[in-house]
């Protein structure tokens, strides 16, 4: 028998850090990252993901959480993914405090990762629409 050595660089797992207060992996209901989270900043940014075309988010948590992947900028490489259940808030999914950088950006109902610059203190918005089949 030969063993053969593969990676799976690109797969993205859920994460396995609480995001909130909701229990492990979602967030609360105003969105900030427990200050154990790996992405987490006091004085972090506001990221607001909103449906685009045939996309529609929940007006608010009894609708149920939809999963964000998150992978920050770390020098000339891309860190690994974070998910978190994010739950609806009026039409949209908001992360708060979230540590300021570069970041991949993808919600698992969506199209592929979207890049975008979070600053401290800001909020940014970033538009996700339904993935096309081939």
């Amino acid at each position: 028998m030969q063993k053969l050595a593969f990676n799976l660089g690109d797969l993205a797992l859920p994460d396995t850090v609480p995001a909130g207060t909701g229990g492990p992996g979602n967030a609360s209901l105003d969105g900030p990252l427990q200050p154990i989270h790996p992405m987490h900043s006091a004085v972090g940014a506001t990221l607001v993901l909103a449906g685009g075309a045939g996309m529609e988010v929940g007006s608010g948590p009894e609708d149920g959480p939809l999963p964000v992947g998150l992978s920050r900028r770390e020098g000339n490489e891309w860190g690994p993914w974070r998910w978190i259940d994010v739950p609806p808030d009026k039409g949209v999914l908001r992360i708060r405090r979230v540590l300021p950088g570069k970041y991949r950006v993808v919600v698992a109902t969506g199209g592929g990762p979207q890049e975008v610059d979070l600053v401290a203190g800001r909020e940014t918005r970033l538009s996700f629409t339904r993935a096309e089949r081939p």
